[in-house]
């Protein structure tokens, strides 16, 4: 079995979200690369993050938080939310990130998904 831990990044913090709603959130962490860590340090090889903001609007509000992840965790690193077109992906693939989560855009943009 693997199990893959999830993060959930809203304006740079871990939180989940209740029902999806941005306004009813629990944070967990204004550090999540020190949550990444710890999963790291316990066994996981592979973290799925989630940016929260880009989903929402495609604006980059985490990409410094997904920067420093990338930069201090010793894992593989799985992006989703909003990953809408193909300069976006090779950006964050030219930080390290090793695979992506692609959900509206695939629906959206199928010539997307081909490339």
């Amino acid at each position: 079995m693997i199990i893959i831990p999830a993060i959930d990044i809203l304006d740079n913090e871990a939180v989940r979200l209740y029902k999806g709603d941005y306004s009813q959130k629990t944070v967990y962490s204004s550090n999540p690369w020190e949550l990444v860590q710890g999963f790291n340090k316990n066994g996981a090889e592979l973290i799925h993050l989630v940016d929260l903001n880009g989903a929402r609007s495609a604006d980059s509000t985490n990409k410094d938080c997904i920067i420093r992840i990338r930069k201090e965790a010793n894992v593989k690193i799985q992006l989703g939310g909003g990953i809408r077109d193909m300069e976006k992906l090779k950006y964050y693939e030219s930080l390290g990130i090793d695979k992506f989560i692609i959900g509206t855009s695939a629906v959206m943009n199928p010539a997307f998904v081909d490339d």
